[in-house]
């Protein structure tokens, strides 16, 4: 009877293992997938910029343009 219950034990050890390496498998397809998710939104906004960014862009090119070309030569 005692080789019965440990043959019992280990087999639902065994079906514990595989069920909480079978979920692990899912959190980490998930996350990935979450992840993937997040780097696609990022993508996406980063290509393209807001009304103020462009503004604020504009003005930054404008004023380093003024400082780079200021004292152009003379011909």
């Amino acid at each position: 009877m005692a080789d019965a219950q440990r043959a019992q034990q280990q087999r639902q050890d065994t079906q514990r293992q595989f069920e909480a390496r079978a979920d692990d498998q899912r959190r980490q397809l998930q996350a990935q997938q979450d992840q993937n998710a997040q780097n696609a939104d990022a993508a996406r906004r980063g290509s393209r910029m807001t009304a103020d960014e462009r503004r604020d862009l504009r003005r930054q090119i404008n004023e380093a343009g003024v400082d780079i070309y200021k004292n152009a030569p003379r011909r």
